[in-house]
């Protein structure tokens, strides 16, 4: 039986509170890494900039981005 050792996952958390400038450029730091195991939720603090539609955006087609508003049930 051959003996497979799986890379641990990695979680990162990115809070959110209107940075709409900053953070499509943040997730697609995460996006360039190497290393590819990994989850990221984006907790957003009830921004009232673009950055909900810029998230949104940015991890539509990436299933290790989740991305959750305060006050949203987990």
């Amino acid at each position: 039986m051959p003996f497979s050792l799986e890379k641990p996952l990695v979680s990162v958390v990115v809070i959110n509170f209107n940075y709409g400038q900053f953070i499509a450029e943040a997730i697609q730091s995460l996006k360039d890494q190497s290393y590819e195991r990994f989850e990221c939720l984006i907790v957003d603090n009830n921004s009232s900039d673009d950055s909900v539609a810029i998230v949104t955006r940015e991890i539509i087609s990436d299933s290790r981005f989740k991305r959750k508003r305060v006050g949203d049930p987990m």
